[in-house]
């Protein structure tokens, strides 16, 4: 009985009712829009920030690719102090 009488008035006010479901449509594009950028400024900051902190200098054979990005990079193995090829002093 209580559908009933929900489905008559949805169909009695169409007006109303069109408003309404255009009202909830606009605020769920809207907080899907939000989310969106927040997430995008959230990610900006992260690779910002991983930029800055990270500095110049290549210190651990660590080299950015991106910037977000950190790989262990070995350049110059056979000037190395650890190479095969070279003995420590003791």
């Amino acid at each position: 009985m209580d559908l009933l009488v929900a489905a008559r008035n949805l169909f009695q006010h169409t007006k109303r009712t069109l408003l309404l479901g255009a009202a909830i449509a606009a605020v769920t594009a809207f907080l899907v829009l939000l989310t969106g950028l927040s997430t995008g400024i959230r990610e900006t900051m992260f690779h910002g920030a991983t930029t800055l902190m990270s500095g110049d200098i290549n210190i651990g054979g660590f080299y950015k690719v991106t910037t977000g990005q950190g790989v262990p990079v070995v350049v110059d193995f056979a000037k190395s102090p650890r190479s095969p090829g070279r003995r420590f002093r003791s």
